[in-house]
C-alpha cells in the first residue's frame, strides 16, 4: 500500500521542495489575491484515491488526503 505522492501544484506550478514524507505545507499567496488557487495532487500509486478539499474562502486551509488501494 502506497500512499504517498508524487508531486503537489499550485495553479499549476509545483511546490517548492516538495518531499513526500512531508505532511504539511504552507503557501503564501500574492497581495490581494481574492481567487481560491487550484490544487493538483499526483500519488505515487496510480490506483490510490486523492481527495483534494479546498477551504471556502481566503485565507484558509487547503487538505489534501491519498487513500491507498488495500
Amino acid at each position: 500500500m502506497n500512499a504517498n505522492l508524487s508531486s503537489l501544484k499550485i495553479n499549476g506550478i509545483s511546490v517548492n521542495n516538495f518531499i513526500k514524507d512531508l505532511l504539511e505545507y504552507s503557501i503564501e499567496l500574492e497581495p490581494g489575491t481574492s481567487e481560491i488557487p487550484e490544487i493538483e495532487a499526483v500519488a505515487e500509486d496510480s490506483s490510490a484515491q486523492i481527495t483534494i478539499t479546498k477551504p471556502p474562502l481566503l485565507p484558509g486551509i487547503a487538505t489534501v488526503k491519498v487513500i491507498a488501494k488495500d
